[in-house]
């Protein structure tokens, strides 16, 4: 395991772990255990996040044979004196959660038939600075994508970026989905902090808080993800496992991606509050009742998400169940 520590600048990715496994062609589109925990497959055949981008500010994408054309090459770019190409691994492995294609080899992503934008604002270090990410959201309020994913942050604020995190979400309606951080009890970062953000914590394969996950007094996370050992691409056409908030934020996006070209299939309008309104709805609480400050709201649960696009919604008997009742419910899938 190959543990990398980063300085504090400006803006860094947060601490992580890397586990290089090599090449998974021997294996025929892995299924990993949180594409499992959240029951994700058995909703392909209604969406794979078709018609949808998403744009994830970080340190590139990598030539990798299990996302080949599922990058939007021509709309991918950097913002540094260097090429869009990844040679950090972060950027490639946060895009292979949301979007690997399903092509019966190696892994496959939470919205396989969703398009990433990758847009470099992290060098080799993982570090970057607030005129680097300003330029990257003005592009991103240049070219419009659905999602933007932001597996980054700082403990500073960042009171010259907030006019277009705001402008982005209110006025055009792109969801930013931020890592809240791995410094547990140390605190959630910014963005992930800012209450026009979806700030994402990891909970394990136990269904209970990473031991990295961040969390403040204050309940600034908004939902948890799977974040720890997490089986995705990487550079050089090969995988790895990571663990960290970084991968918890785009399985959200990818839920997002899902839950975006489902509107879009039915011809439906939406706004960031709707899509979070959605999200809570459907959220299976496994905290303190209610929004607490380590799981937020709690874990999507994506059937429900699907079907109040629907217009379904969720009955009242479902909405009177104790909170344990709905948990016990979702982990009949994976006990």
């Amino acid at each position: 395991v190959l543990i990398i520590n980063i300085c504090m600048p400006d803006i860094q990715l947060p601490h992580y772990e890397v586990n290089l496994i090599g090449t998974l062609n021997q294996l025929s589109d892995h299924i990993g255990w949180g594409l499992r925990d959240l029951q994700i497959p058995s909703h392909w055949a209604e969406t794979r996040g078709e018609g949808v981008t998403v744009m994830v500010i970080d340190s590139g994408l990598a030539d990798h044979s299990d996302l080949g054309d599922n990058e939007d090459s021509k709309l991918s770019k950097s913002f540094i004196k260097e090429s869009v190409k990844d040679v950090q691994g972060h950027g490639t492995h946060v895009s292979g959660i949301i979007a690997a294609k399903n092509n019966a080899v190696g892994v496959v992503g939470v919205a396989p038939n969703a398009k990433i934008i990758s847009v470099k604002a992290l060098n080799k270090y993982g570090k970057t600075n607030d005129i680097i990410l300003k330029e990257a959201l003005e592009y991103a309020v240049k070219i419009k994508p659905d999602i933007i994913n932001l597996s980054l942050g700082s403990f500073s604020p960042q009171p010259q970026l907030e006019s277009l995190y705001k402008k982005l979400t209110y006025e055009l309606n792109i969801p930013i989905v931020c890592a809240a951080g791995n410094f547990g009890n140390k605190g959630v970062m910014y963005p992930a902090k800012y209450p026009f953000t979806i700030s994402v914590g990891s909970y394990k394969k136990d269904h209970k808080l990473s031991d990295f996950s961040a969390f403040s007094k204050e309940k600034f996370v908004d939902f948890v993800a799977p974040g720890d050992e997490i089986l995705s691409t990487y550079l050089k056409d090969e995988y790895a496992v990571m663990s960290g908030t970084s991968m918890a934020a785009p399985f959200l996006a990818g839920i997002m991606a899902l839950l975006i070209s489902k509107y879009k299939k039915n011809g439906q309008s939406y706004t960031v509050e709707e899509l979070r309104s959605v999200l809570q709805s459907a959220s299976i609480d496994v905290g303190a009742k209610g929004k607490d400050n380590k799981f937020g709201y709690g874990i999507i649960n994506v059937e429900r998400a699907l079907r109040e696009i629907d217009g379904y919604g969720l009955s009242a008997e479902i909405k009177k169940d104790p909170w344990w009742k709905r948990l016990k419910e979702h982990l009949k899938f994976n006990c």
